[in-house]
């Protein structure tokens, strides 16, 4: 594994570099990566484990997945959309399945539990339920 404090976060990132690309892989993570499902805070969420999506990032053979090509570009990755708020790090509570808390440890490792904050696209969600409230 590569240690987290090897990877820079000032190295290209390529597509990634600019608001719009960090939404689209995102985007990609949150569907296409094994995510589970928790409460934080009383609120239902998604989360990870950050050795799952390096793997995820490794190996899925998607043609829109982002071109990782070694576990630092994985780590670097994850490490900037963490930085920009797409996720942040949570910890399991013990004893209490599927029942989380924020962590206060910054940094992204590999060993720990990651929130969602971002959601991704909401519109279809939203004509779903405009159109569930016309019909009633």
């Amino acid at each position: 594994m590569a240690s987290v404090d090897s990877v820079s976060d000032n190295d290209a990132l390529g597509p990634f570099e600019t608001p719009e690309g960090l939404k689209k892989l995102a985007t990609f993570l949150l569907k296409e990566s094994p995510v589970r499902h928790g409460v934080q805070m009383e609120k239902r969420v998604l989360y990870f484990k950050g050795e799952k999506v390096i793997k995820f990032l490794l190996e899925n053979r998607n043609p829109q997945r982002p071109p990782v090509k070694t576990e630092a570009d994985a780590i670097r990755l994850c490490r900037v959309l963490m930085r920009e708020g797409f996720f942040h790090r949570s910890e399991r509570v013990p004893g209490e399945k599927g029942i989380l808390r924020i962590c206060r440890t910054p940094g992204f490792d590999q060993t720990g539990y990651y929130t969602w904050i971002y959601q991704g696209n909401q519109t279809k969600s939203h004509l779903m339920t405009a159109a569930l409230i016309v019909g009633f």
